[in-house]
């Protein structure tokens, strides 16, 4: 049992390696570890908005979003591929 909140509490705790911002948009890029012991990344993609003076956040993108995910992919990939 303790062994399981140990692991909860440490997966809480995880932040992101990078986080790149345009505009609304935000990625984050996370670092995994296989059960072979291998590294891989993966990514979360969400855009922030204010509404009623109350900060929200959405993985729903407008036309006019395009630009900065176009934009903040390009950065994650060149991270990821330096890595």
């Amino acid at each position: 049992m303790n062994e399981e909140k140990k692991e909860v509490n440490e997966f809480e705790k995880k932040q992101p390696v990078k986080v790149v911002r345009s505009g609304k948009v935000v990625f984050s890029v996370w670092k995994n570890t296989n059960q072979d012991g291998k590294v891989f990344y993966s990514t979360t993609i969400k855009k922030n908005y204010k509404k009623n003076d109350e900060w929200k956040t959405t993985q729903s993108f407008s036309r006019n979003d395009l630009p900065d995910i176009s934009f903040c992919s390009q950065e994650v990939f060149t991270f990821i591929g330096g890595e």
